[in-house]
C-alpha cells in the first residue's frame, strides 16, 4: 500500500478549515447534550396541599397540571408519587403535587 503525503498549501485556508471543522463538532455535542436534557425550559419541583372537601384528583390536577400536559397523566403522577389509587384521597391529607415552572 503506497501512502500519500499531503501538503498545506496555504496555511490560511487550511486554519479557517480547521476552525469551521471544530466549531461544527462543538455545536454538534453541544446539541446532543442539550436534547439528553429534556427538561430544556421547564423544571418539575413538588408543592404539599391538603385535600379540602370535595376535591377530586381532576379537579387538582385542571388547577395545577401545564396547558400542554395531559390531565391523565398529570393524574398518573400524582398517584404514582403518593403512592395512592385516584380514588384514595380523603380531606385533610397531604399530597405532593407536581408543579412545571
Amino acid at each position: 500500500m503506497k501512502m500519500t503525503h499531503l501538503r498545506i498549501v496555504n496555511r490560511f485556508r487550511f486554519t479557517v478549515f480547521m476552525v469551521v471543522v471544530i466549531l461544527m463538532v462543538c455545536s454538534t455535542v453541544g446539541l446532543l447534550v442539550g436534547s439528553l436534557n429534556a427538561s430544556g425550559s421547564t423544571r418539575k419541583s413538588y408543592e404539599v396541599i391538603t385535600i379540602q372537601s370535595g376535591d377530586t384528583l381532576w379537579s387538582i390536577a385542571e388547577d395545577y397540571k401545564s396547558d400542554d400536559q395531559d390531565i391523565r397523566d398529570y393524574i398518573y403522577e400524582i398517584c404514582d408519587k403518593n403512592d395512592i389509587k385516584a380514588g384514595e384521597i380523603m380531606q385533610g391529607q397531604n399530597i405532593l403535587i407536581p408543579v412545571y415552572r
